[in-house]
Formats: C-alpha cells, structure tokens, sequence
C-alpha cells in the first residue's frame, strides 16, 4: 500500500455532540493504526482526547464564536463561508502536516466550507461526506426547513432541471430570503462537485443531492465500533429507563417528554446540550428524569448497558442517525420513527420498536418483551451489520484510488 498522510476534519469532537463526530472519530482511529492519520476539529472545553491521542490537532474557540451560527442570516454564512480564523488555522495545519488526502465530515458551523476549495489549492485531495441536507437546505438559518421530509425533497429534486429544482425548495418569503437560498445552492455545488469523491450514507440521500444537481461517487452506509466495553459485574439493565442523546431541536424532543408522561413507571436519561434540563422541567417532574450532560463516548456506551430504550423521534428526515447504531452496538433497543434512515434496520428486529403513532404505543408492553427481543437471533443480526469494518474498508478503497491516479 502506498504510504500516505490522512486527516480526518470534523466540526465538533464526539464528546461535544455525537453523531457524525463519532463516525469521524472512528475513521480517523482506523486509518491511525495502518498509517500516518490525524485529527482535526475543534472544541469550547478542554478534552481528555487530547491527551489520549497526540495525533489530534485542536482549534480552541469561545462560547460565543460557538454561537455564532444560530444567531440569523449574517453569521450563518460567515460560519459557512467567510470564518477567516478557522481558515487560517487550517492553512497553517496544511503547511506544517502536508496531508495527502483529507476526509471531510461535518462542517459549516465551525470550519466552514470553503476548507474544501483551500484544501483543493493546496494540492490535498478532499473526500466529503455528506451525513444530511445541510448543503441543501440550512439548519438553524431557517428553521421551518428544517421540515422538509425526503419525500418532498425527493419530488422537488425530481422537476426537470436543477433551477426549477431550486426554485422549489425557497418557499414563500422575501427577496433576499429567495437569493441566499438560490446564491447558497449554486455555491455549495460548486464546493463539492470539485471534492475527488463525494459519499452519501444512504441511497434516498444520494438520489436526493443527485436530482439537485450534486455528484455522489458512492454510498457508504455509517457503522460503529463493535461492543468492547467491560463493565463492572453489579451492571444492570433496567427496561424501563429511556435515552434521549443529542440536540433539543428536530429530534422529537416533546413526543419524548409525552412517552415519559404516560408511562410514569419510566425514567428519562438525558444526555446533550444544557437546555435540555430546562425543557424537561417544564414538561416531567422532577423525579422523571436524569441529566448527565455532554457525555465523551466511553460514558455512553457505559449508560447505554443500563438503560432499556434510546428514544431517536426525528421530526424531520433524519438521514442515518449514529445513536442508534451505537445503542444496537451496546445491546439497547431503540424506539424510532420512519423519519429515521435507518428506521428499516430497527423495525426488522420488531416492528413496534418503529412508532407511526405516540397514541398507539403500548411502552408497558415492549418494555416486558424487551429481555426477549434482545436475546432474539434478529436482534443479533443486525448487531453484526451496524458494526462491521466495511464503512473503513469502503473509505481505504477511495482512498488509495485517489492516490493512485
């Protein structure tokens, strides 16, 4: 195998929000052990990976730079585009590393996505993965986009010609909304049609970004590192015990509350951003739920043996949600909805784990047959598919094709 210089760039660290960070960092400690890998990404609190991994490199930002993307149209696409200080840092890390290939996850909050075009200058291949619709349609800029599900994406993208495909997703607004939706559009497909490869994580994904006039050169779907925790021997299951893991936005956060709220056996564990206790204050009380914070990844995974169900209810379509593969991973089950990507992997373990309807969820009973589905062969099927080395395996392959030519 040619020796090469990967990097591996990522908006946040899998302590700050996991999701596409967790697979980010699961690519990166792959490539790690057969060749020269790094890290980049960035942080507001100090973490022990640092320390763990030398091999990371870390961009320290404030509270208030975090923010920034949240706070309207202005510092939108500033952090998408314009944000020199990251820009800077990378160029810097690009002259001191010189990096052969760079594997590009999630971005446009932190990093912004002009790294791709500097990273294309700097002679680094650029290899980007697509892990939702960001580059379609703006998460936090508009937030009623944010529900827009993929069918009607997909019959949008499906009118003839890629302007009137554009056309259709700026809905009604003012002028200026319609030029950032159209300017942005143009501008992202620049960005990425010029990448050496372009990975969607799911087929309807792919055919999505394809019919707006994006490139994809594969489908890669996203797995997890297969269960090694070693846990004490007094760890216990407790059926009755929900996870809620991530944002407090678009994930169906009040259809959990409402689960919890008719079923007052359960308790509702807590993990992500600092809003979340607050929203749960308003809704259970206190007794009803548990907040543990921003937890690193070797903590989930240890809540993830002690709890019966993770919640994934996303309100809008949710491409492949990494929570659920690593709660399977972990021996969890997870109650979903068929906004969720991999939704079909859920409901081929048993169909009522996948929810059309709050009203009609009978939770006493999936939680009494919880220990038997676990224990089925289904269950153990599909454990094995979310955490092999194909994801990796697929990735080395684009790699050393991209090297080679």
């Amino acid at each position: 195998m040619k020796q090469k210089k990967i990097v591996v760039i990522n908006d946040l660290l899998p302590t700050e929000q996991p999701g596409a960070a967790s697979i980010a960092y699961r690519l990166f400690n792959k490539f790690n052990t057969e060749s020269s890998a790094r890290y980049w990404t960035t942080s507001v609190q100090p973490t022990s990976l640092i320390h763990e991994n030398p091999h990371i490199s870390l961009l320290r930002i404030s509270e208030d730079a975090a923010r920034q993307s949240s706070r309207g149209l202005k510092h939108k696409l500033k952090c998408e585009y314009l944000s020199l200080t990251p820009l800077i840092w990378l160029y810097k890390q690009v002259r001191a590393e010189k990096p052969s290939v760079a594997i590009v996850q999630q971005i446009g909050n932190r990093f912004p996505r002009t790294l791709i075009p500097l990273m294309n200058f700097m002679g680094v291949k650029v290899i980007c993965t697509l892990h939702d619709f960001s580059w379609l349609v703006p998460r936090k800029l508009f937030p009623k986009d944010l529900k827009i599900s993929s069918s009607e994406l997909l019959e949008k993208g499906k009118l003839e010609g890629n302007r009137q495909a554009d056309n259709s997703i700026i809905r009604e607004g003012s002028l200026l909304r319609y030029t950032v939706f159209r300017f942005r559009l143009l501008i992202n497909r620049q960005i990425l049609n010029h990448c050496a490869s372009v990975i969607a994580i799911s087929q309807l994904q792919a055919e999505i970004y394809k019919s707006f006039g994006f490139k994809i050169s594969a489908v890669i779907p996203n797995n997890v590192e297969k269960c090694s925790c070693k846990l004490p021997l007094e760890t216990r299951r407790e059926n009755t015990i929900l996870l809620f893991a991530g944002r407090s936005y678009a994930k169906g956060l009040e259809e959990v509350f409402e689960i919890t709220q008719e079923n007052p056996s359960t308790i509702l564990y807590l993990a992500g951003p600092s809003d979340l206790p607050e929203r749960a204050k308003s809704k259970l009380n206190p007794d009803q739920f548990y907040y543990f914070g921003n937890l690193e990844p070797s903590k989930l995974y240890e809540l993830l043996h002690k709890i019966g169900f993770v919640v994934v209810l996303s309100e809008c379509f949710d491409v492949y949600p990494t929570i659920t593969l690593e709660a399977l991973s972990h021996g969890s089950l997870v109650l979903t909805n068929r906004n969720t990507g991999n939704s079909e992997l859920v409901a081929s373990i048993f169909p009522n784990l996948v929810i059309n309807d709050i009203a009609s969820l009978d939770f006493n009973a999936l939680a009494l047959m919880s220990t038997e589905i676990r224990d089925s062969m289904k269950f153990k099927e599909v454990q094995d598919r979310v955490t092999g080395d194909e994801m990796f395996l697929e990735y080395s392959r684009y790699v050393n094709r991209i090297l080679n030519l």
